[in-house]
């Protein structure tokens, strides 16, 4: 999970041509693509010859690897790990309100973006949109995030004409409000 230490530990052997440990080696670990590593201060082998990195932890969540370096010896990658997002923390409206006509379709579609603090998306929270003015909300009732963090909402529309925001809400997170758009009277 993105910020947290990974699990188990991450431990590098060093060891001569014959498999015996060599103690006192300085190792380095480095993530391979984006995001932070961090907790990766080089470690000393220790009698077995294995250094031992107990609170490593990357931020963006995705496939990683990590690199690991020692003196002159050929650096190793090890194998593809995931790292998920961390808890929902924020709300972003991703698409805004545009104006629209009374009763008609808010379009292209509002969409809100849920993500961790890291700012990956998270998947699978539930969000809702309320009107901010008087009239009647259609179609803001709640949608889960997709994959991507996205909660779309297709068919949103305003009885009333006037100056309107929405609010996106999502459990304990602090609700966010969209930019002001118009809904004009219908012809």
């Amino acid at each position: 999970v993105a910020g947290l230490a990974i699990a188990p530990a991450v431990r590098v052997l060093v060891a001569d041509a014959f498999g015996n440990g060599i103690a006192g080696s300085s190792v380095a670990l480095a993530l391979v693509g984006s995001g932070t590593l961090s907790g990766a201060t080089p470690a000393t082998t220790d009698g077995n010859g294995v250094a031992t990195f107990a609170a490593l932890s990357v931020d963006l969540a995705g496939s990683k690897q990590l690199t690991a370096t020692s003196g002159v010896l050929t650096p190793v990658t090890s194998s593809a790990f995931t790292v998920s997002a961390a808890a929902a923390a924020t709300l972003a409206f991703n698409v805004q309100p545009s104006d629209v006509v009374a009763g008609v379709a808010i379009a292209p579609a509002v969409r809100v973006l849920v993500a961790d603090s890291f700012g990956n998306a998270v998947s699978g929270s539930s969000v809702a949109l309320t009107l901010v003015g008087s009239g009647t909300l259609t179609g803001g009732t709640a949608v889960l995030s997709d994959a991507s963090g996205l909660a779309t909402f297709a068919g949103l529309s305003v009885d009333l004409a006037g100056a309107k925001q929405l609010t996106a809400s999502s459990g304990a997170l602090t609700p966010v409000a969209s930019s002001a758009f118009t809904v004009s009277a219908a012809a």
